[in-house]
Order: structure tokens, then C-alpha cells, then sequence
């Protein structure tokens, strides 16, 4: 092994003790002079080969510096590379160091926003401070580098192909499926061609996931995205990217969705910036996000600091402006001030609580019925760390307006007050019924997503036709058939907004006729029907399978003790109650506790979420109190 190699190796360990050391080279940051002041970094011209080195300087924010932002992934929380900084040494990640070195010139020195090193991230009360600014910042830079990375993975041929992509579809009508002989025509390569694999492999790179990117891309007047030796305007490739899903050109389309989850993943947050971009650069003025609407539409990206999950949005909703439409004049902004002293859990309950006072309870209520787990707050607060929220959510999406599906007490006022008494919140409601049977969870475990989608609905199937074997009628009077698909697919049509139509019904006995096939030909080994009749039957259950196993395969089937049937959380008990607060979309799911109630989540009742409690007289509204 040579001298560099060795070198190479100790680097991490040597820029750790550096940091441990008393009287060790490492930099020392000196405390900015105000809320207003913040740094730049001069970085020094070099050569790629040379150790990093620039200088910090110090603003105020009139007259604005000339400066760019840098956007880029942390990676792993060890500081395991440095940057001379007056000949000091500070400690960096690696893939910040990869950035610089990337972006450093060789003939004059670069002027940089950085948060890794523009930000002293062991000072909590200025990091505080400065967060709460970082919008401003990458909205008033010169240029915003969106850094991706280094080159790999085939990436050094995907800005042609977006290239090419955007010259010849960008005026191609959405929903156009393009053929082969149109990609040849199109002088683009054919579907078997390495490149868009590689494309696909850009989309897998962290930055497309971190949370702290989504303000960055939204507030950047100029964005651009650089990856190994190539650099693309941000609209040009994301409208590039658009173009790839709306006419289903090859990285996207395969037909077991689960290899390509992860891709997906990195496209929701590229569709996710540029939406929100979009809104915000088209119409300033109407570009009013409230805060819990923004923390709901992002809750797929990730943050190394579970705090981060709040104050990474704080930049964005127009409460930290004090302007939410109907709000009091004295509505105090400060109040969604970031504060890096606080732990997780208080931050959360501070912010939940904000909300409540805000107006948006209801919404609260929503949030708060995922990642419940293994969470330690109280059972009306979101875990905004939880990244496990549900295929297809029961609640109004974040834009879901008045005319989404379900309306179970829409037309009725909300009322949240705080108790007065610890972390507790009062809503008034009315609590339906309590739960007596709850079925098994479904089996996740399956060696392709076609069995485990028909495996959860048919135990679906299997418990509902058990728990009303004993009633000879519904509550609601409607056939007891009819009740079990529709209690499968949550009544909700193709596009979630509408009522499942009574076609569904024969794509439901599809499901019923394969069902009763396949287990008599798993025991004989003969058919027992046509092969017209079995092909019939697959046609209808894959249908069918489409809009009722997103429903089923993260919820437990459940009947109460009138004989309403429901779709409950996983983490449903016998004996919890069915509560529908007044001006919710849904019921919730409550757990009887020393001192109130425990949220456990939204479920779907049939024949309860049209508003027909609030229409009978056996139901009555009374307070609720959740811990």
C-alpha cells in the first residue's frame, strides 16, 4: 500500500480527533452579530487533486452579497472530510466535500451558501435562527446548483437523452402511449437501450428524497441541476421527466410496480417541487400553503432530524408570515419559530397545538392516524417521522377540497378547544358504536404482488361474510352482498372521488367465482369450470383487485355491536369505539383510557359516511377528551 492510499484510509479517523482535541486545528466559527447577519463561503480556486481551502464571510442581509446556493444531499451524519478555513481545518460530510470539489474553479474563487458550513450546526440558538432564514436565502441567490452527485450508474448519457426528450415531446398531448417506430422517428433510443436504466438509476440518488431540498427547489429564482460533469436547467428537466411518465416511455413502466418502487419514489418528489414550484413562481400571490397541507404533501421525503420535518416548512406556509386567510391580527408568527433546543416530542405538541388554535384541527386529526406504532406522543399528535402512511389514506388529501367521497360530518360545525389540563384535546362528536369483532391483520408475505393483493381481499372477504352470518339485515337496509363489496373497495370508485359503481359488483363475484375455483382445483387438480368461464373470472378479480386491495391490505376488517362493518386500523382492538367528530370526513377509531380517549385512526363504516349519523336521533353529540 503507498503513502496516498494510507493517507486516503486515515482521513475520517484523523478529521474526527481533530475534533476531540483540545487545542487541535479545527475551526472556530465567530457568533454572527444579529438575526439578520449570515455567512458566505469563498471558496478558493484549485485544482481537483488540492485539499479544499476559502474563507467564511460575514453579511447582513441589506445590501444582499452575490452568492449561489448549494442543494445537496447530507448523506451520512459523520463529518468525515474537511475544508481549510483560515488554516483551520473544518470538519465536513463526504458528500459535501464531493460537491465542492465538483463546483470549485480552477482560475477564481466561488462565492457559496452552504448550511453545512454557512451554519455553525453545533450552535443550536443559531441554528435556530438561521433556518428560519434559509428560504430567503436560496431565494435571493444568484443560482441554485441542485448537486446529484457524482457521475455513475450510466449517468453521463442522460442529459442527451433529456435532450432529446425535450425537443421532440414536449408537444405531445399527455396519455399518448409512444410506440417504437415513434421513438426511432424521434431519434430516441429504443426501449431496450442501457439509457433508461440509467435514467431510472438518477431518480435512486438520496437528493430526491431529502426533505430540506423541497423549500431550496420552490424559493430558487434560477435552478439547475449538475450531476458528475453535466448541468441542466431545473425546468427543462423536469418537464423532460414529466414527459417520460405522461406517455409511458420505458424506465417507467414494468409490470411488477415493487422493483421500481424505489425510482418512484425519487419521481413523487421531483412531481412534489415542481407543483409546488410551479404554483409559486406562476402565482405568487395565490400561493398559500398552509403549514400541516405542506408536512401532509411531503411526508414521503426524509430528514435526518425527525425535528426537521416541521421547521424544513416553516419557510414555506403563510402562517410564519402571520397572513392565513380569516387569521387574528395579532396571529404571532414567531410562534413557528425553529427551535433546535426543544426535543422531538416537545416540537411536535408545540406545533400540533398551533394547529388546533389555528383552525385546523380536523386536519390534525387526519395526520395523526399514521406511524402510530411506536410513538411516544400524545394519540392526537402526527408523527411527522413516520414514513409508513398508507397506500391509499381514507382522509381528504391536502387538496381534496369540498367534494371529496366521504362526508360522514362535513355539515356539522368542528369544535377542538386544548384542555387545560396537560396535552390533552377536546372534540366534540358523536361515538357510534364500540367494536366486539375484529379480524385477522393480512399477510404482506407473498412471492408476487398479484397473490398477496388476491390473498388480502379474499381474507377480507372471508371475515366480513363471518361477522354478519348472525344478522339477517343491515343497519342501514341494504343487502347484506352488497355491503360486503362495497365494504372491500370502501365504496370508493376509480378515482376516489366518486361512489363505487354497482358494476363493481360483478367484478366482486369475479373475485367470488375465482375464489371457489382455485380452491377446488388446488384440491383435485381438475377444473370445475369452463375455460371461458375461469377466464371471465381472472378478468373480473384483477379489476375488482385494483380498487379493493389498496383498501385491505393495511387495514383489519372489524363489526360492532349493532352490526356496522368497518375497515379499521391495524392496531384495532374488541372494544374500541367508533367516533365521528363533528366536521370530519371519516369516523376515527378511539381506545377507552384512565383519562379520555386514545386516537388509533380513520376507518371506513358503511353506511355511516354520508352524514347518516347526524340525521339519526339515536346518536347524540357529546366531548371527547384525546391523551
Amino acid at each position: 500500500m503507498n503513502t496516498l492510499s494510507i493517507s486516503a484510509c486515515l482521513q475520517p479517523i484523523l478529521v474526527s480527533m481533530a475534533q476531540l482535541l483540545p487545542g487541535s486545528n479545527a475551526y472556530t466559527y465567530e457568533p454572527l452579530k444579529d438575526f439578520h447577519s449570515f455567512r458566505t463561503l469563498e471558496l478558493f480556486a484549485g485544482q481537483s487533486s488540492e485539499p479544499l481551502r476559502g474563507r467564511l464571510r460575514t453579511h447582513s442581509q441589506d445590501p444582499f452579497v452575490t452568492y449561489e446556493a448549494l442543494s445537496y444531499a447530507w448523506g451520512g451524519p459523520k463529518m468525515t472530510n474537511s475544508i481549510h478555513i483560515e488554516d483551520k481545518e473544518l470538519a465536513i460530510t463526504a458528500n459535501l466535500h464531493h460537491a465542492l470539489v465538483r463546483l470549485r474553479r480552477t482560475g477564481k474563487p466561488r462565492v457559496l451558501w452552504a448550511d453545512g458550513i454557512c451554519i455553525n450546526q453545533k450552535d443550536s440558538a443559531e441554528k435556530s435562527r438561521q433556518v428560519r432564514r434559509m428560504a430567503l436565502y436560496y431565494q435571493h441567490a444568484e443560482q441554485v446548483i441542485v448537486y446529484l452527485g457524482e457521475a455513475a450508474d450510466g449517468s453521463e448519457k442522460v442529459l442527451s437523452l433529456i435532450e432529446k426528450i425535450h425537443l421532440h415531446l414536449s408537444h405531445v398531448p399527455p396519455g399518448l402511449q409512444i410506440s417504437s417506430t415513434v421513438l426511432e422517428a424521434f431519434s430516441l433510443p429504443s426501449a431496450e437501450d442501457d439509457v433508461w436504466e440509467a435514467l431510472g438509476c438518477l431518480f435512486l440518488r438520496p437528493w430526491w428524497t431529502r426533505y430540506w431540498v423541497i423549500q431550496e427547489v420552490i424559493k430558487g429564482q434560477n435552478v439547475n441541476v449538475f450531476c458528475g460533469g453535466w448541468i441542466c436547467p431545473w425546468d427543462k428537466f423536469s418537464n423532460s421527466i414529466q414527459a417520460v411518465n405522461d406517455h409511458g416511455l420505458p424506465f417507467s413502466n414494468t409490470a411488477d410496480p415493487r422493483p421500481m418502487a424505489p425510482v418512484r419514489s425519487g419521481l413523487r418528489g421531483l412531481s412534489n417541487m415542481s407543483t409546488l414550484r410551479l404554483s409559486m413562481w406562476q402565482n405568487p400571490e395565490d400561493a398559500s400553503w398552509k403549514l400541516i397541507d405542506l408536512l401532509q404533501r411531503c411526508r414521503t421525503s426524509e430528514a435526518s432530524d425527525d425535528r426537521d420535518y416541521i421547521f424544513a416548512m416553516t419557510g414555506l406556509c403563510v402562517e410564519a408570515a402571520g397572513l392565513r386567510p380569516g387569521a387574528a391580527k395579532d396571529m404571532n408568527p414567531e410562534a413557528l419559530d425553529p427551535n433546535y433546543t426543544h426535543t422531538t416530542q416537545k416540537t411536535y405538541i408545540r406545533f400540533a397545538r398551533h394547529m388546533v388554535e389555528w383552525g385546523d384541527g380536523i386536519k390534525v386529526l387526519y395526520c395523526a392516524s399514521y406511524g402510530r406504532e411506536t410513538c411516544e406522543l400524545p394519540s392526537w399528535v402526527p408523527n411527522w417521522a413516520a414514513r409508513d402512511t398508507l397506500w391509499v389514506q381514507l382522509c381528504p388529501p391536502e387538496d381534496g377540497g369540498p367534494n371529496y367521497h366521504f362526508s360522514a360530518a362535513t355539515s356539522a360545525h368542528r369544535f377542538f378547544k386544548m384542555s387545560t389540563v396537560s396535552d390533552y384535546l377536546i372534540v366534540r362528536g358523536i361515538i357510534v358504536d364500540h367494536l366486539t369483532k375484529v379480524g385477522a391483520a393480512p399477510s404482506l408475505e407473498a412471492d408476487d404482488s398479484w397473490t398477496r393483493d388476491i390473498n388480502a381481499v379474499v381474507q377480507a372477504d372471508a371475515d366480513l361474510v363471518e361477522f354478519l352470518e348472525p344478522f339477517s339485515s343491515y343497519p342501514s337496509q341494504e343487502n347484506l352482498d352488497d355491503v360486503i363489496w362495497k365494504t372491500l373497495c370502501c365504496n370508493v370508485g376509480t378515482h376516489c372521488t366518486m361512489e363505487a359503481p354497482h358494476d363493481f359488483r360483478d367484478l366482486y363475484l369475479g373475485v367470488v367465482d375465482f375464489a371457489q375455483f382455485y380452491a377446488a382445483f388446488s384440491a383435485t387438480g381438475v377444473s370445475n369450470i369452463s375455460e371461458a368461464h375461469a377466464a371471465s373470472a381472472i378478468e373480473k378479480c384483477n379489476e375488482f383487485l385494483k380498487q379493493s386491495a389498496p383498501f385491505c391490505l393495511h387495514r383489519r376488517r372489524a363489526i360492532a355491536t349493532a352490526g356496522w362493518v368497518a375497515q379499521v386500523p391495524l392496531l384495532a382492538e374488541p372494544g374500541d369505539a367508533i367516533f365521528i367528530p363533528l366536521g370530519s370526513a371519516v369516523p376515527f377509531i378511539l381506545r377507552p383510557s384512565v383519562d379520555g380517549y386514545k386516537l388509533v385512526g380513520e376507518c371506513y363504516v358503511h353506511g355511516l359516511m354520508k352524514g347518516e349519523a347526524l340525521k339519526m336521533e339515536s346518536f347524540s353529540v357529546q366531548d371527547v377528551t384525546l391523551v
